[in-house]
Order: C-alpha cells, then sequence, then structure tokens
C-alpha cells in the first residue's frame, strides 16, 4: 500500500459534493432530533393527563377506588371502596344496595365508629324499605288492584365522595326510594382526619358558623331569578335552619357546600338546594 506523505495529504482535492451531503446530515439530525423531541413531549403530556384522570377517577368511582385502594402509592392517603353489594329483586320490591367502607385515616377508632354507624344506617334504611314495600303491595291488592299491575318498588342506596385528601374525607350515603313518588334522602359524613372528628359545621367555620352561613345563603337566594323565587316557601327563615346538625360536604376547594333537601326550603319541583359558602 502507497504511504501518503503530510504534504499529499495536506493537498487531497475536496470533493465539490462535499457541502450538499454535510447540510443534508444536518437537516436530517435536526429533523431527528425535532421528532424525538415532539415524541418525548407528547409521552409527557399524556402521562399528566392520565395522572389527573387517574386521580379524578379514583377519588369519584366507587367501583375503581375499590380496586385500586391497595396500591401503595395510592393507599398513603384515606380511602373509601365498596364493601359490600345487596341484590335483591321480588314482585314487591327491587333493592339495589352499595356498602361503602373508609380505611387508613390513621384513626382505626374513628373508622371502627364510621363504618359501623353507616353499616347500621343502611341496614335501618333497607328494612324499612322493606316494610313500606309490603303495606303498600297489601294496600294496593286491598284497593282492588291486582299482582299484575303492581310495579314493584325500587329503592337504590349508593354513595359519593366529595373529598380525600390528607386533611379531610367529605363523603355522602344517599337513599333513593319510588313509591307513590321518587324521593331521595342523604347522610353526610365530613371527617376531620388528623383529629379524627367527624365535623359539623361549627367545626369547619368556628362559633359565628349560623352568622356566616345564613348571610351567605341569603345572599344567593337574593341573586336567583324570579322564576326560581317563585318555588321559595314564604315564611323560610334560614338562620333557624342552620345548626350543628345541618346537612354539607366539603367540594374540591376546601369549601362547605349546605344542602337543603326538597321541601326544606323549597316547594318540590324546585329540587335540592345546595349552597357554597365562599370567603
Amino acid at each position: 500500500m502507497k504511504k501518503i506523505t503530510n504534504d499529499k495529504y495536506k493537498n487531497i482535492p475536496i470533493p465539490s459534493e462535499l457541502n450538499e451531503c454535510v447540510e443534508n446530515a444536518l437537516d436530517y439530525g435536526l429533523k431527528t432530533h425535532n421528532k424525538r423531541f415532539a415524541a418525548t413531549k407528547k409521552i409527557l403530556l399524556s402521562a399528566a393527563a392520565f395522572f389527573i384522570i387517574s386521580v379524578t377517577l379514583i377519588n369519584t368511582n366507587s367501583t375503581i377506588a375499590s380496586a385500586l385502594y391497595q396500591i401503595p402509592v395510592i393507599g398513603n392517603i384515606a380511602h373509601i371502596f365498596t364493601i359490600q353489594e345487596i341484590h335483591k329483586e321480588d314482585d314487591i320490591q327491587y333493592i339495589d344496595v352499595k356498602i361503602p367502607k373508609i380505611e387508613n385515616t390513621g384513626k382505626s377508632d374513628l373508622e371502627q365508629r364510621v363504618n359501623l354507624e353507616i353499616s347500621s344506617l343502611i341496614d335501618k334504611e333497607i328494612q324499612n324499605a322493606q316494610t313500606r314495600a309490603k303495606e303498600y303491595y297489601d294496600a294496593f291488592i286491598a284497593t282492588g288492584g291486582t299482582p299484575e299491575e303492581y310495579h314493584p318498588i325500587a329503592v337504590q342506596i349508593d354513595y359519593e365522595i366529595k373529598l380525600i385528601d390528607e386533611k379531610y374525607v367529605s363523603f355522602v350515603i344517599w337513599k333513593n326510594e319510588t313509591l307513590a313518588s321518587a324521593y331521595t334522602t342523604f347522610y353526610f359524613y365530613n371527617i376531620d382526619v388528623e383529629s379524627g372528628r367527624v365535623m359539623t359545621l361549627k367545626d369547619f367555620l368556628g362559633p359565628q358558623y349560623k352568622e356566616i352561613v345564613s348571610q351567605k345563603i341569603n345572599e344567593q337566594i337574593a341573586d336567583w331569578d324570579e322564576d326560581k323565587k317563585m318555588y321559595l316557601f314564604p315564611d323560610v327563615d334560614i338562620s333557624s335552619l342552620i345548626n350543628e346538625n345541618t346537612k354539607f360536604y366539603i367540594d374540591t376547594d376546601f369549601k362547605p357546600v349546605v344542602v337543603f333537601e326538597k321541601y326544606e326550603i323549597t316547594a318540590g319541583a324546585a329540587g335540592i338546594q345546595e349552597f357554597k359558602i365562599s370567603d
């Protein structure tokens, strides 16, 4: 093989195509880099979106919470899941029930007390619903109705998680029963995880809670349009309805939302009334 001297090496002619090759290589590198960056960006955005959606679903969907609550990362805060489902159906009634359980608050006494109360509450609601269904059926038959014409009474009991974080757990158990007409009953639980207490409005807002809540609700009612105000009972005194047993939940803004069921302050056609108590 013939050795190339230093002088000859320095004098090797540069091909005319070199500039074009270099430009093509640079262009390819930039395009490849941009594609990789775009792909990486998409992956990161997708992961973030998945995380947000997952957290939202876990906090609002009892089925998903039931399946995932034992995962260690998720298990660092309190969780609520369906411990039992009850389905009964016959010629008189149709019952569909989900019983929730709270765990991992760090307060075993609180969990035991609340879970026992929930279990007893739902058991009582089922028994009462069954009694009413039987009485309604007997009355229907006694007044000339036939079993073929009778429509079974539907009873559904379920729950909805309003807020779960390191400080508060807020959820509602609701029962919907269809008899001559449909009506819904709510049971709210608002738990201070640190103290292990089931909170009232006084616990959440302080000793002036009656004045605070009454003022905020009256301000919101004053902003109702005239059509909605027509449903308001004329003799309603909001301040007289606010006490430590007043129903409320804590929303994702960490604000209490006071709830009045049908017929409490308005005619039934107006439905349930909710008032967020903001600053």
